[in-house]
């Protein structure tokens, strides 16, 4: 075992790969504001009374946010509004800030017109200011109040609001809520809903002995979803997780080793599929060992009472999880016997691949 990951040096490094993508909407919207005319708020250390609100819930962690969608979004001094998403923890997130609005006494007189308006980190037209600029719908780029001229850029975390760029919003499942404020009285308007779109953490099973990713190197083949068979016959090793990736709580277990077996946990990026041991591995790149442990009954999980967590192990070894990023898991286990596949001493769990918010 002392040269197992050494010789996965012959796989090879596969392209990166997309955290699960989702998309969901909503046509509740409503009034702006929420009852009266507006107004009533201290620029920028009190919100104003009455937002208009919208929610989402979600059953899945999410991991990014690519967009959020306002759809017929009208009224007729665009820079009397102020929109922002708050998070399952309670967190406000910016999403545009008061069109044109120079922190005292002027804001863009234009209308949003039945805008449906698509709001990025960037990469699209930044958002309108002026003093009198219609806004339509399109694509634009969060803003954080520096449309205005001079800007009046909200400080960041005033209010319990917050300039996190979208794709460094992440949290728990739960409910998303879309809020906007209007900030002087006398106008109105209204939005018919909203959207919000991203990706999810994940862990899908992957690299099985099954068959069904490539055959075993002596015709071991596993249960279906297994590892390659061993040589006590359990139909092979299955790892699984459980757990929540916020916090991380995760926990890796590797089911049908052999009954004692040494195993070392180990994580890396995807590589091709190839014969490792008596089973089949699918891991290359820098590889980390997480975590060395021994199956009790066939049975090895990681981490334990006192361990890292899988983050704080992975940083530890230099290799920190950023948000977004993808790594494929797989347990290997000692198996000696020597009428069993002659010639290796080890076989592999199937594999996992876990996207990290």
């Amino acid at each position: 075992m002392r040269h197992l990951v050494p010789t996965l040096a012959f796989l090879f490094l596969a392209p990166a790969l997309h955290a699960e993508q989702f998309f969901v909407s909503t046509n509740v919207g409503g009034p702006i504001p929420a009852v009266g005319t507006g107004g009533g708020g201290a620029w920028p250390t009190t919100l104003p009374a009455d937002p208009a609100t919208s929610s989402i819930t979600l059953t899945h962690e999410v991991g990014a946010i690519y967009s959020i969608t306002i759809s017929g979004l009208v009224h007729t001094s665009a820079g009397e509004l102020h929109a922002a998403l708050r998070a399952p923890n309670g967190v406000f997130h910016n999403l545009f800030v008061r069109s044109g609005f120079d922190g005292a006494s002027t804001w863009n007189q234009g209308d949003f017109v039945n805008s449906s308006l698509v709001l990025l980190t960037n990469g699209a037209t930044p958002f309108p200011g002026g003093t009198n600029t219609n806004i339509v719908t399109g694509n634009y780029t969060q803003d954080f109040g520096t449309s205005g001229a001079p800007p009046a850029p909200w400080p960041n975390g005033t209010a319990g609001v917050v300039n996190t760029p979208l794709n460094g919003v992440f949290g728990l499942a739960g409910t998303w809520t879309l809020f906007v404020w209007d900030w002087e009285t006398g106008n109105s308007g209204s939005f018919t809903g909203w959207a919000i779109s991203g990706e999810r953490p994940s862990i899908t099973p992957t690299c099985f002995g099954d068959g069904t990713t490539l055959p075993c190197p002596c015709g071991n083949t596993g249960l279906p979803a297994h590892g390659c068979n061993n040589s006590s016959n359990t139909g092979g090793a299955i790892l699984t997780a459980s757990g929540t990736f916020t916090p991380d709580t995760i926990v890796l277990t590797s089911t049908g080793e052999r009954p004692t077996s040494l195993t070392i946990f180990v994580q890396g990026g995807l590589g091709a599929a190839s014969p490792f041991g008596d089973g089949v591995g699918c891991l290359a790149g820098t590889l980390q060992r997480l975590y060395v442990k021994s199956a009790i009954g066939g049975v090895a999980s990681a981490p334990g009472p006192g361990d890292l967590t899988i983050r704080q192990r992975s940083q530890a070894l230099g290799a920190p999880l950023a948000h977004g990023t993808f790594r494929i898991y797989q347990a290997y286990y000692r198996d000696v016997s020597s009428t069993f596949c002659p010639g290796a001493t080890f076989n592999v769990s199937s594999g996992l691949r876990i996207v990290w918010p």
